[in-house]
């Protein structure tokens, strides 16, 4: 078989005589008596002393107590809520104890960061809330004090914001917050006292905040929830939020072109300049800016060894490059973050989340091959498009052309729809965009610096008709760890419903990396329930998932069937007989069935062009198992793990 090598070696009874000298026949008569003599034994030898294992318990205990004594509380308890809901040798008394060992160093861990980091207490207590099985409620959600704690907290990390001179980010969490305590308001009458002092002893820094940063739609929302707790506004502010925000001469003036200089490339013989260009806009009064990862690649690729300089040119000073620097990028979802020491005349918000409709006016700003200040306008021609790794995006008719990449598009209210990411150059009128609800979610990780690092589960979904089901769980994941299988169908999250995969996506990038959540499930009509400890989320997970698992376990995540394996055949061919095909997936529609028999061949990973393909030799069931030759492939930036 490939990749198996065997060792052939010639075993004789006899002795060879030619060549055989002096020294070797005392060799071998040497070797006899060493062997023959060590396996009789005899007076004077020791006797041989048994070397002792420790039992599986005493191993699992061991990787427990470690994971708590070196602060990796959350994986420690998810592999106790394992412990305790499935068969096990170890002792129900030794995981109590170890349990009780784990909450108090959580809870000691949170008593901590209280004092000296309110981001890291938020991510804390939020463990700290699933984990603590009395603090829930019977659907999993959290409980009024704790949720009502959970604001407060949430509220301290944009005061900390605040302290550190980002301003963005400080009303960005406040807005956030405050959308949340009139949530909370709305649904438990005997906290509003309470959720009401909280805001009303900050609500006028933010006020102020908000207007210092020009952000008009900002300073409207806190208007608003000022007129509801009855606090006096001022007529500077009042006169701010009852501004028209649509104001496109205004708004031209906090977009940019990105431009990328990567030198000179050879085409038949003749140098020509290489130069990559997009669109950006100003989110920020101290010059950072926001647009596309796939603009500024060639700046952050480790793998791209050429000539590549960053540049910035505003719009009235088109001929003027203004060096610039990456702050941040997210791949996964097309986005950087850029600086420029340079004081923008507009900047844009995300105040609330925006959620168009199908049919509405949207407009573009952007640079189109280059052309600043350019507007073009168009519709939403459907929402929802599983065009991204995770969450979905806006289908639009918008004229855009290379050179609108990261370019905002807003609506007729002024209000930020989102951000322009992709084309189809050879399709007119079909563009996509990345909502602007996505970018207010990772806006904390890019102000942090560096790569953007997502949370996940590491499982693979799929929508069925009334459920989500689980179709592989990744090894070394969460998942794996915590004991999901494949088939389990998936209940809520922290008492948050799962009802596709993107509700399910979208309530885990809620969380921080690290974070315990609690999971409900559904398996063989038994409803489960465990913590899960969020791990980092790998750029690509089917190409992390062909390092590390077996080609069988992928056909579920790749091609929408399983299958049994029947024999394996010379030069990696393998037969496999169907045994399930998951409706409208790539499998279903080639035609294969249930029972079919299946020969796969030449399994291909591309990583250039980023996908995964096997051909396929059908014996189809139904066709009276007449032969046909099928290729099924798969991007390797799936968007169904979460």
């Amino acid at each position: 078989m490939k990749g198996w090598h065997t060792q052939h070696c010639s075993c004789r009874t006899g002795i060879q005589r030619k060549g055989l000298g002096l020294f070797s026949l005392f060799s071998l008569v040497l070797l006899s008596f060493v062997i023959f003599g060590s396996c009789a034994g005899g007076p004077g030898v020791k006797e041989e002393q048994t070397e002792t294992f420790p039992s599986i318990d005493q191993v699992t205990r061991e990787q427990i107590e470690s994971l708590i004594d070196t602060g990796k509380t959350e994986r420690a308890l998810q592999m106790l809520s394992r412990l305790q809901r499935e068969e096990n040798i170890m002792s129900k008394t030794v995981i109590r104890e170890l349990d009780r060992r784990a909450r108090r160093r959580l809870e000691r861990d949170y008593q901590q960061a209280l004092n000296q980091d309110p981001k890291a207490a938020a991510r804390l207590f939020h463990s700290l809330s699933s984990a603590t099985e009395a603090s829930q409620n019977p659907d999993g959600s959290l409980g009024s004090e704790e949720a009502v704690s959970g604001l407060e907290l949430t509220l301290e990390v944009a005061d900390s914001y605040l302290e550190e001179g980002n301003k963005v980010l400080a009303v960005h969490t406040f807005l956030e917050t405050l959308k949340n305590i009139e949530q909370k308001n709305s649904e438990e009458a005997g906290n509003a006292s309470r959720l009401e002092n909280l805001l009303e002893n900050r609500i006028g820094k933010y006020l102020d905040t908000a207007m210092e940063l020009g952000h008009n739609s900002a300073v409207a929302r806190i208007v608003r929830a000022m007129d509801v707790l009855s606090l006096s506004v001022s007529e500077k502010a009042r006169k701010t939020a009852e501004k028209v925000p649509f104001n496109p001469q205004a708004m031209v003036k906090g977009v940019v072109t990105i431009w990328v200089d990567k030198g000179i490339r050879i085409e038949q013989g003749v140098g020509l300049p290489d130069r990559v260009i997009g669109s950006g806009f100003f989110i920020d009064p101290r010059g950072y800016i926001i647009t596309n990862h796939h603009v500024i690649k060639s700046e952050v690729d480790p793998e791209y060894e050429g000539y590549s300089r960053l540049f910035v040119r505003l719009y009235d000073r088109p001929e003027e490059r203004i060096p610039a620097k990456v702050v941040s990028y997210d791949e996964v979802f097309d986005i950087a973050l850029l600086k420029v020491e340079k004081t923008p005349q507009y900047t844009f918000s995300f105040p609330e989340p925006v959620e168009p409709e199908i049919g509405e006016q949207i407009f573009a700003i952007g640079s189109p091959v280059g052309l600043e200040n350019t507007i073009t306008s168009g519709i939403v021609s459907a929402v929802n498009r599983r065009f991204l790794q995770l969450g979905d995006a806006l289908q639009v008719d918008v004229p855009v052309n290379p050179g609108n990449s990261g370019g905002p598009v807003i609506n007729q209210d002024g209000r930020l729809v989102g951000i322009v990411f992709a084309g189809l150059e050879t399709f007119e009128g079909l563009n996509f965009i990345i909502p602007s609800h996505w970018v207010r979610g990772i806006l904390p990780e890019l102000y942090s610096g560096g790569e953007v690092v997502h949370p996940w589960l590491g499982a693979a979904l799929r929508d069925g008709s009334n459920s989500v089901e689980v179709t592989y769980t990744l090894p070394t994941s969460p998942a794996k760890e915590g004991g999901l299988k494949k088939g389990d169908q998936l209940i809520s999250l922290n008492g948050k419903p799962i009802e596709d995969i993107s509700a399910a996506q979208k309530i885990v990038l809620s969380y921080d990396p690290k974070t315990l959540v609690r999971l409900k499930w559904k398996r063989n009509g038994t409803v489960m329930e465990g913590l899960f400890s969020l791990g980092e989320r790998p750029l690509k997970p089917v190409q992390k998932a062909l390092d590390l698992d077996v080609k069988n376990n992928l056909f579920p995540p790749l091609f929408g069937m399983e299958v049994e394996e029947v024999r394996s055949l010379l030069f990696g061919a393998t037969d496999y007989r169907v045994t399930r095909v998951y409706p409208g997936s790539a499998a279903d529609e080639t035609g294969i069935s249930t029972n079919d028999s299946i020969t796969v061949r030449n399994w291909k990973v591309d990583r250039n062009n980023r996908f995964v393909a096997i051909e396929v030799v059908v014996k189809k069931r139904k066709g009276g198992f007449m032969e046909s030759v099928i290729r099924l492939a798969a991007p390797l930036e799936s968007n169904k793990f979460f």
